[in-house]
């Protein structure tokens, strides 16, 4: 296996959005065109029937949730095959657009059309590079990180995660807290250090003696 070409990742980035717009475009069109209706004879009214109340025919949780699971991956199939049917439509223009841009071969510009269906769509700003690689034996040992698209391995390189600096107060930061705990003062009560008075909860009243329990 040998590196048969490099894409930067800035050019890969802007081509991205270049087809990101036109795939927008050409589903704008196909939306707003008219559909004509489809005319059929009417069909006799039937009487809905009630659904039996055989516990055979009600759905456990699982069947449930199994069934939701199917729809979920026949919807996603559709868009899937929706979105091929659409980049399908604008791959001429777009390459042409490319080869006017990066002064790039038709070569070049189909194998970046390749590469964009590989790059994360959550990490396409930290795309750095794709290596491209041509396969020399077909029994070759393939690495792990990659993907295999015909005689062309493809390698993706992102740059790490931006990390957000911490404000401060955050986790991780000393944060201001109470002072210093005061210490055990006399008769039970407690005093702030440096301090020399007693708290109030710790001064006999006015008029008692302390222990005597009558008035002075």
């Amino acid at each position: 296996m040998k590196t048969y070409t490099e894409i930067l990742g800035i050019p890969l980035r802007e081509i991205y959005a270049w087809r990101s717009e036109l795939v927008h475009a050409k589903r704008g069109e196909k939306k707003g065109t008219p559909v004509p209706p489809v005319q059929s004879p009417l069909e006799p009214k039937t009487e809905v029937q009630a659904l039996p109340s055989d516990p055979a025919h009600i759905k456990t949780p699982d069947e449930r949730v199994a069934e939701l699971e199917q729809r979920r991956r026949e919807a996603s199939e559709r868009r899937k095959q929706e979105w091929r049917a659409l980049v399908g439509e604008i791959k001429d223009p777009l390459i042409t657009k490319i080869k006017e841009k990066f002064q790039w071969t038709d070569d070049k510009a189909g194998l970046a059309l390749e590469a964009l269906d590989l790059v994360d769509r959550q990490r396409v700003g930290d795309l750095r590079r794709v290596v491209i690689w041509k396969l020399e034996k077909p029994d070759e040992i393939l690495p792990k990180y990659g993907k295999k698209i015909g005689e062309f391995f493809y390698t993706l390189d992102y740059l790490p995660p931006r990390v957000k600096p911490e404000r401060p107060g955050m986790r991780g930061e000393k944060r201001g807290g109470r002072g210093k705990r005061g210490k055990r003062g006399p008769q039970g009560a407690w005093r702030k250090e440096g301090s020399r008075d007693r708290p109030r909860s710790a001064q006999p009243r006015a008029g008692f003696k302390r222990g005597a329990g009558t008035k002075a």
